[in-house]
């Protein structure tokens, strides 16, 4: 159980740990890094000597990439690693490392949904660039916002906010966006992928496991 030390990692990290804990399950090493720390050299060699079989880490990206070299560098490459949204992105598809590598996240891809296709080929069409990360969400909230001005016929912020809480969930993208009070979206599906042929692949999303 690895961590970068900040609020949201560590706290994400708490509650895996709470569950391990519950399953039985043995946790050999357990440290917090700094968030920018790049040297996982002596960590490595700990989870080689205690045969560590998975690794759960709230790193972000470049980390989990550093940690993955040391692992393979002490020889530590027939093993899962699981990793939050922090590292979900482009940076390890072409690496190529040996290990299992997992990675939940509330951003699921435009394409894991019924219109993504034909939003990311209408984007890329428009902008002649892939899309950014998490565009669609931005694109649907966008979508909202419009629909509660339009419903508040107003620009005023807090008629808007109020128009949200109102207005239809439907959005053209992911299908459904809904607010709380607190500006929280009242469900957010998460999904487990895996990395397979240089890309992010669904294996599970929380509406359905």
């Amino acid at each position: 159980m690895l961590d970068d030390g900040t609020p949201y990692g560590k706290d994400l990290a708490t509650g895996a740990l709470n569950r391990l804990q519950e399953a039985k399950k043995e946790i050999v090493v357990q440290q917090t890094f700094d968030e920018k720390e790049r040297d996982f050299s002596a960590v490595a060699r700990r989870m080689k000597e205690g045969r560590v079989e998975a690794v759960l880490t709230t790193l972000s990206d470049f980390q989990v990439d550093a940690l993955l070299q040391a692992m393979q560098a002490v020889g530590l490459t027939d093993i899962y690693v699981l990793g939050s949204d922090t590292l979900k992105s482009p940076l390890l598809l072409d690496k190529n490392y040996p290990m299992k590598v997992y990675a939940t996240s509330g951003v699921l891809e435009a394409r894991d949904f019924p219109n993504g296709a034909a939003f990311l080929r209408k984007y890329k069409q428009r902008f002649n660039m892939e899309v950014t990360y998490g565009a669609h969400y931005s694109y649907d909230a966008t979508f909202q916002i419009a629909a509660a001005m339009r419903r508040a016929n107003s620009v005023d912020p807090e008629k808007i906010t109020e128009s949200l809480l109102r207005v239809d969930s439907y959005v053209p993208i992911t299908g459904y966006m809904k607010w709380s009070t607190k500006g929280e979206q009242t469900y957010s599906a998460v999904a487990a992928y895996k990395i397979v042929r240089k890309s992010w692949v669904s294996q599970v999303r929380s509406n359905s496991w």
